[in-house]
């Protein structure tokens, strides 16, 4: 149970309202704090739709994080964007969940790279500045800093989430279900703190 008010548009000034027309319990939580909530959304929409990070690669991050972090509402959310818009399949969702998409072909060279910077970041805090620097000799440096952008955005909203206690939205509970995040980010864990 989310440890603040889930509101309505209802609950909202009406200058307010419009913070809660989408993603579910995260905005109707958020906004407790309209500035905030409406910040917050600014960033994620230019991340999302302003970008030069494809929603392929958008989803492979985000899924990626969510893996890590165990972020059950972030990982339900994003498996159901990735796979009702054919953007990954079925196949890519289960091998980020299980700690195995370098053994997926699909996944181009170009991804798994940024898919193992995402891995060493926020499991042992070290990355290969050999992988970095693939990144930016294939896509440039303004793609590796809106890449880090993402990596970092998600992660603050998987602590923001938890924090929070935010519970999966009731639309996506089926994802939830149907993809469960596997115990990899309980390998993850354990990793960190035998370290």
């Amino acid at each position: 149970m989310a440890r603040v008010s889930l509101l309505s548009p209802d609950d909202l000034p009406d200058a307010d309202r419009q913070l809660i027309w989408r993603r579910g319990n995260l905005y109707r939580a958020l906004a407790n704090s309209p500035e905030f909530a409406a910040t917050f959304a600014t960033y994620g929409f230019w991340l999302n739709t302003r970008s030069s990070l494809s929603k392929r690669i958008q989803e492979l991050v985000i899924l990626k994080v969510a893996s890590i972090h165990g972020s059950r509402f972030e990982w339900s959310a994003h498996v159901g964007i990735s796979l009702s818009n054919k953007i990954l399949s079925e196949i890519e969702v289960k091998a980020i969940s299980e700690g195995a998409e370098q053994s997926v072909e699909s996944i181009s060279r170009i991804e798994q790279v940024l898919l193992a910077i995402v891995d060493k970041k926020l499991n042992s805090k070290i990355v290969d500045d050999a992988d970095v620097q693939y990144v930016i000799r294939d896509r440039g440096q303004k793609f590796f800093v809106e890449f880090a952008g993402l990596v970092g955005m998600y992660t603050g909203l998987a602590h923001l989430i938890d924090l929070l206690a935010i519970d999966v939205a009731f639309d996506e509970l089926d994802w939830d279900q149907r993809f469960p995040l596997s115990n990899y980010s309980d390998k993850c864990q354990q990793q960190l703190e035998g370290e």
